[in-house]
């Protein structure tokens, strides 16, 4: 849910604001401030590991995408990023010799649907754009690589770290090399934030819930990335914003003709036939209970 409603949030905060950077600093402002509130640090084993590359990826991915929301629509956005799960069933199964990710002919066919669909709703996009899909490819690089490395962190070699301490150090550097992208590219983007914030009472909104939308993405992705593959975290990420998709079609006039849910389709398809693969290393599957099934 946080990753959905991030995603609409952001799209909405942008296109009113024409300030991505500024947007992203703003969130990584709030989220750490949150987590510092918490007063639970804990900085131990591996945190110059994590620091020296989480964050920069983290940041990397962040910009990229905020940029990318200028230039693409929603829908194509979320398709491009659900080729994510082809790179990182590649890096996974013949790279980090993980024995909770393997390539077999369920996960392979599965990953490919999810390829296809993409291929056909961009195929068709009205709204597509050279420049913002080559956007939404790098920050599809900067996601495989940030979700590879922190699930080596937290599973494998598994960091002494509290998760609001993960959050400070992900949001705190992050915001420090924003700046630094601010200050050589676009010094105006705080400028037009403000000025967007200060003539739109909507816009402020936007802005609002997409840093507080940031704190619980970034808890809530720190914990789950411990528990699940990082192929996994990408096709459940595409299967969440499935809603996106549709209410982007729906609600901001973005394409819809009957080949674009095809792919829209195939893409949800995919992610739901890998995700039926195996269920979280470590969880066992829940007893099938008269509660349980009416769930």
């Amino acid at each position: 849910m946080s990753s959905l409603l991030m995603s609409l949030a952001n799209k909405m905060a942008v296109t009113a604001s024409n300030a991505p950077l500024a947007l992203a600093g703003s969130q990584m402002l709030v989220t750490t401030l949150a987590a510092c509130a918490t007063c639970d640090f804990r900085f131990g084993k591996g945190s110059l590991s994590w620091a020296f590359t989480v964050p920069p990826l983290f940041v990397f991915m962040l910009c990229a995408s905020l940029l990318s929301m200028e230039f693409v629509s929603l829908g194509a956005w979320v398709v491009i990023r659900n080729l994510g799960p082809m790179v990182t069933l590649l890096v996974e199964s013949t790279c980090l010799h993980q024995t909770d990710v393997r390539m077999t002919y369920q996960t392979v066919s599965s990953t490919i649907m999810v390829a296809i669909g993409a291929w056909i709703y961009e195929a068709y996009d009205i709204q597509f754009s050279p420049i913002g899909v080559a956007l939404v490819m790098l920050n599809l690089i900067a996601a495989v690589s940030e979700r590879i490395a922190q699930r080596h962190l937290l599973a494998v070699e598994k960091v002494d770290i509290s998760k609001p301490s993960l959050m400070i150090l992900n949001n705190m550097i992050g915001m420090c090399l924003v700046l630094i992208v601010m200050a050589a590219f676009a010094r105006e983007d705080v400028c037009r934030l403000l000025h967007a914030m200060n003539q739109s009472a909507s816009t402020t909104m936007w802005v609002f819930l997409s840093c507080v939308i940031g704190v619980s993405l970034s808890y809530f992705g720190i914990w789950l990335q411990g528990l699940i593959s990082a192929t996994s975290f990408m096709i459940l990420g595409g299967i969440s914003k499935v809603l996106l998709v549709i209410s982007g079609m729906i609600f901001l006039a973005e394409t819809s003709a009957w080949t674009s849910w095809l792919g829209v389709a195939l893409s949800v398809l995919g992610g739901l036939l890998y995700s039926v693969k195996e269920l979280p290393v470590g969880v066992q599957a829940p007893k099938r209970t008269k509660a349980f099934a009416l769930v």
